[in-house]
């Protein structure tokens, strides 16, 4: 009697024990369940995971919940893939097709069917990607290098390629530092070098540096430059430059309605006559000297600052040179010209202001003439 007393409270226990773990079991898959239905994939296979501890193995239930959890887990990473393929495995081993819900097995084989499919064109990839890696690695065209990193930016090989892409930094600085070289060129060989051409509008005087006469009065009218202007040094970093400038032939053309001529007798008594026009004709030519450049901006816009000096040839025609109230001389001259220039370029328009003292010799009367002139505004164009 106690043998049978002591035979049903074992069997009792161990029927409650059992009946304990199938409860503990449960708990972890619906927590399993909760977890994938809320997208926590790694937790809900870790549940799974402990809920088949409980049981001593899986079984179709948990197996059908862990390979939809693991599928999607290998959609964003390989780390999972081989313990999807053990689910499936241990899946086809332990259910019997014939007695499992045909739509459960359904999506339990489709998962495995798009496995193998991933699976094979992961090793095609694999493939293409060894193939690029050496293709890379033995060719001497660094452009193989470019292509197999743009295309396989995390690629296990790319340790092995570490001389390559060195060559390849190298060669990209090297092209850097050249393209850097020729647009330095470039910029040295910019806008202010070139030829230019000018019109202006001119205020003239003219004065008989010799006594006993004296001739003074302002004329008016316009002028015409030709120059050419060359850089030889240039300093990039202050963009400042510095050249000379070649004035190869100005013109200027004035008159004056109003004049004053002071004749001196022997006595030194002088009068003025007013009546009649002053002419002047003057050309210079061959004005050099050298050329201040300040990039100001860009390399579009320039601030020059030039004194130059140069030859003249004028023809004056002055009235009652010779104390007649109806008489005009006519005076040709030749001597130096001293020149100070001012301008602003922006892009091909020139900009300016002129300052010229004309220092004449009269070929008749042997006498040093001296004139002012300002040319404001000079306006031109380089090309």
């Amino acid at each position: 009697m106690k043998k049978n007393i002591l035979f049903f409270l074992l069997l009792t226990s161990g029927s409650l024990f059992a009946q304990d773990k199938t409860l503990q079991a449960t708990a972890y898959y619906n927590k399993a369940e909760a977890a994938y239905n809320n997208r926590n994939f790694n937790e809900s296979v870790n549940y799974l995971n402990q809920a088949e501890n409980i049981l001593g193995g899986p079984n179709p239930k948990t197996l059908y919940l862990k390979i939809q959890a693991l599928n999607e887990l290998t959609k964003s990473s390989s780390d999972k893939l081989s313990e999807l393929k053990q689910a499936l495995e241990k899946f086809y081993e332990i259910v019997n097709k014939d007695f499992y819900p045909t739509d459960k097995y359904l999506d339990i084989t489709t998962i495995d069917l798009e496995l193998r499919e991933r699976e094979q064109t992961i090793r095609e990839n694999a493939k293409l990607e060894e193939l690029a890696f050496q293709k890379a690695k033995s060719s001497d065209n660094l452009a193989y290098v470019t292509l197999f990193l743009n295309s396989y930016p995390n690629s296990k090989f790319i340790p092995q390629l570490s001389d390559r892409i060195n060559a390849l930094r190298e060669q990209k600085e090297q092209v850097r530092i050249e393209e850097e070289k020729k647009a330095l060129e470039a910029k040295k060989n910019a806008k202010p070098n070139g030829f230019y051409m000018g019109l202006g509008f001119a205020l003239q005087t003219l004065q008989n540096l010799e006594r006993p006469l004296g001739v003074n009065f302002m004329a008016k009218g316009g002028s015409f430059d030709l120059g050419f202007k060359i850089f030889y040094y240039k300093n990039l970093d202050k963009k400042f430059r510095v050249g000379f400038d070649l004035g190869l032939v100005s013109y200027s053309f004035a008159l004056s309605n109003y004049y004053n001529y002071t004749q001196y007798d022997a006595f030194q008594d002088a009068y003025t006559p007013d009546n009649g026009r002053a002419v002047l004709h003057t050309i210079q030519f061959l004005k050099i000297g050298p050329t201040f450049s300040l990039d100001l901006k860009k390399s579009q816009h320039f601030l020059y600052i030039t004194p130059q000096v140069g030859g003249n040839f004028s023809i004056y025609n002055i009235p009652g040179k010779y104390g007649s109230h109806t008489q005009s001389t006519g005076v040709m001259g030749m001597g130096v010209t001293g020149c100070f220039k001012v301008e602003y370029l922006y892009r091909k328009l020139l900009i300016g202001i002129k300052y010229q003292y004309n220092l004449t010799i009269d070929l008749n009367d042997k006498q040093m003439l001296g004139g002012h002139q300002i040319v404001v505004p000079t306006i031109g164009v380089k090309f």
